[in-house]
């Protein structure tokens, strides 16, 4: 069995990544690692992360992206937990539970 220390990162799909880079960046306290096409040339990703790359998050954005609502009900993603201390006082918790 391999030796798994943790989760380096995490990708998902967004319906706006314009909002959705400084949300996860104020949010997570992340930088703009770097933005990257997707192979084929639809869409593309910007990975935030920690300088020294110990932790990503990748956002991601597809030209045949309906802009649906999340929902846990439907197959993929259910949701992704990141343990660390409580969120800065900068950052309410009501704008965590409103996204």
């Amino acid at each position: 069995m391999p030796d798994v220390s943790g989760i380096h990162h995490v990708s998902v799909t967004v319906t706006d990544i314009e909002r959705s880079v400084p949300w996860y960046s104020d949010l997570l306290g992340l930088t703009k690692l770097m933005e990257e096409q997707h192979p084929d040339g639809t869409g593309y990703a910007v990975v935030l992360g920690k300088p020294d790359w110990s932790m990503c998050v990748g956002l991601h954005t597809h030209p045949t992206n309906e802009r649906e609502r999340f929902s846990e009900s439907r197959t993929g993603l259910d949701h992704i937990g990141f343990d660390g201390p409580a969120p800065p006082s900068r950052v309410p918790t009501d704008r965590v539970a409103e996204w």
